[in-house]
């Protein structure tokens, strides 16, 4: 068995149970992870949520479906590395995956200094692949629109919105939240293993999407000089 490099999965964000596995034989021991949607009860202890907690379930609900989709489009339509899903299914009100555990890899956010641009250069190759996948309306492979994780202060007024029609397909594939932190890596060469966490998949004009990839950290801007949230906001 592969000696994992990440420790054991168990969180519970505002919209996902994530958690791991092992395979239900005695003598089964791959991992697997488990991604589950919110439920009434784990939202009705949050404090501060952006939303009643039937939104919010509503919401994990048919961000992960999303996923799924968006992860087999990508699959058959690209070579972008993503989660080998094994089965999704409806369970008591919640949408679940359960796909492969990735082994021997680390988040790209860990890694040493000296394979960044390595890490950089893939991305750019697999972005490069995915912007030439257009269509001609701004939506996500669900039909509620799940905009970019980085516009989660409008992300609800904005998904209400009508988006005109474009007969030059301006509207390219992007991920939604390509930052670091979903990126899975070999520790030593810097190889790309895996893309992780498709939720906010989508087709967009890419300035919502921007290239934070190309730098160290997550999908967001960092402090006020590089913030263009507002601006992206006025232009949808």
């Amino acid at each position: 068995m592969p000696v994992s490099l990440q420790p054991p999965l168990d969180q519970n964000t505002g919209h996902r149970r994530l958690f791991e596995s092992h395979g239900p034989a005695s003598n089964d021991h791959e991992r697997y992870v488990i991604k589950r949607s919110t439920t009434i009860a784990d939202e009705s202890q949050r404090l501060n949520r952006a939303g009643t907690p039937e939104r919010i379930v509503e919401r994990s609900y048919s961000s992960l479906q999303n996923e799924a989709l968006a992860i087999d489009y990508i699959s058959i339509h690209t070579t972008v590395p993503v989660p080998k899903i094994i089965t999704t299914y409806e369970d008591r009100g919640c949408f679940v995956i359960i796909q492969e555990y990735v082994e021997g890899a680390i988040q790209a956010y860990d890694a040493p200094v000296h394979l960044h641009s390595t890490i950089i250069k893939q991305l750019e190759y697999f972005v490069e692949q995915m912007r030439r996948l257009r269509s001609p309306k701004l939506q996500c492979f669900y039909p509620q629109i799940h905009l970019p994780a980085r516009l989660v202060a409008n992300r609800i007024q904005l998904s209400h919105l009508e988006y005109p029609y474009d007969k030059d397909a301006r509207y390219v594939l992007c991920h939604g939240d390509l930052g670091w932190q979903n990126i899975l890596v070999d520790p030593h060469t810097g190889e790309i293993k895996c893309i992780l966490d498709w939720e906010y998949a989508g087709f967009y004009p890419a300035e919502v999407v921007g290239e934070f990839w190309k730098r160290h950290g997550t999908a967001d801007p960092l402090g006020s000089l590089d913030d263009d949230t507002e601006q992206i906001c006025e232009f949808l």
